[in-house]
């Protein structure tokens, strides 16, 4: 019975996604971004306190600041502004190299997003 019980909390384990593979920053490939063709890249850095920022680079950079809840394949971003907009990203997948996300919205519609680990 305690192997039995043990095997279970292991498998869970592995098949949770871990808060750690989130922490650091992942960015967009510049060739797979076609969302918006003004965008040159995309990143999030994730921090352990819980906190998150993330860059948009077009023409000019835009850095926009928050914090996040990470658990059930669902990340939820809650950012410093006047209006504390939330946006909710639903993992598809996620290890230490890559995140593979979609965009929670009223629109069903939304499409994969890759995130690569960034190497710095």
């Amino acid at each position: 019975m305690r192997k039995i019980f043990f095997c279970l909390i292991f498998l869970f384990s592995i098949l949770s996604f871990s808060q750690n593979t989130l922490i650091g920053k992942f960015c967009s490939n510049s060739k797979e971004q076609n969302t918006i063709s003004t965008i040159q890249q995309s990143c999030f850095t994730f921090k352990e306190d819980g906190t998150f920022i993330e860059e948009i680079k077009l023409d000019v950079s835009i850095v926009l600041t928050g914090k996040y809840r990470f658990s059930n394949n669902i990340i939820e971003l809650i950012y410093n502004d006047e209006t504390n907009e939330t946006s909710i990203l639903k993992i598809i997948k996620i290890t230490n190299k890559k995140i593979v996300f979609r965009y929670l919205s009223k629109d069903k519609s939304s499409k994969r997003n890759t995130l690569y680990k960034s190497i710095q």
